[in-house]
């Protein structure tokens, strides 16, 4: 099979959109190197051996071959598929002018969201409608070509929120079933007391469940097991916070339920890619005090 490799084919319109010059500012967490929309290809097959260095997220809007299982198959339109790093990127047609949509991404946030989301990965997905994607991917691109400094905390939820709406319409079942009122009880303890220290015990026994039956019943219907839901929600809730530059760092911590701000600091830098301090320096550093007056950061 002769394969043509990959060639920047100019859109019929501009729908092609690559941000180079935001990766230096942006953290390890969450960068986004390019996205298109609906973009139009002639007949082509691109081929990448050894695929790139992040994570490729596309849907296709026309027929197309994919290679896949040790060679090219031929899947419908409406099939997402999501590549990671080092995956090898071999689709297109070489019979009639093809669309798809897509998004070049990557970090430590993107990861932790793609690995614990459960969706395959250089498997197709069968979505059909494209609607979730071109609906989140315009909001990405509004976010960073909207503004001098894109906000991470809204990037990361745009995307995690992506993902939720990607698994529910690939597993429309999923959707159906209700979580059971105990659980979103105990959601609601966890958000409301996310200053204070967490166990697993008190959270199992909101829903007189055994610990180990409560873990179970947590995970099937949130998806993450109840320890992985806190820090994620606290991580979320420091990310809020650390704009605040009234805040110290140490003052975050226990604000979010850390009694050990090196503690915090360690997590914040493992799911976030960088210390609390090098997250605020590199996002709100324009938001720092000139003539010693603290000012707030923009909302």
């Amino acid at each position: 099979m002769d394969f043509m490799y990959y060639l920047l084919i100019p859109p019929m319109k501009r729908t092609v959109f690559w941000f180079p010059e935001g990766l230096g500012r942006w953290p390890a967490a969450l960068a986004v190197r390019g996205l298109g929309l609906h973009e139009v290809m002639r007949p082509i097959l691109i081929d990448r051996p050894t695929g790139t260095h992040d994570y490729l997220l596309m849907h296709f809007h026309s027929p197309v071959k994919v290679f896949t299982g040790g060679g090219l198959q031929s899947f419908p339109a409406g099939t997402f598929w999501i590549w990671r790093p080092g995956d090898r990127h071999t689709f297109g047609s070489t019979e009639a002018r093809w669309s798809h949509s897509w998004i070049h991404c990557g970090g430590s946030s993107i990861e932790a969201t793609l690995t614990t989301s459960g969706l395959r990965f250089a498997e197709p997905i069968p979505l059909g409608d494209s609607e979730v994607t071109d609906r989140h991917l315009r909001t990405i691109k509004n976010e960073i070509g909207g503004h001098a400094q894109p906000d991470l905390l809204i990037l990361q939820s745009i995307f995690v929120i992506w993902v939720q709406e990607l698994q529910r319409a690939s597993n429309p079942g999923r959707g159906e079933r209700r979580v059971p009122q105990r659980l979103t009880a105990v959601r609601t303890f966890i958000e409301e007391n996310v200053h204070r220290p967490l166990t697993l015990k008190q959270m199992a026994d909101r829903t007189h469940l055994s610990v180990s039956h409560f873990c179970g019943e947590f995970r099937r219907g949130f998806g993450v097991s109840p320890i992985e839901y806190v820090l994620r929600f606290r991580m979320q809730q420091a990310l809020h916070f650390l704009r605040d530059l009234n805040l110290s760092v140490a003052e975050v911590a226990e604000r979010v339920g850390f009694n050990d701000a090196f503690y915090f600091s360690k997590q914040f830098k493992k799911r976030c890619g960088v210390s609390p301090l090098t997250y605020r320096k590199t996002f709100f550093q324009s938001a720092e005090p000139q003539t010693g007056s603290v000012k707030s950061p923009r909302p």
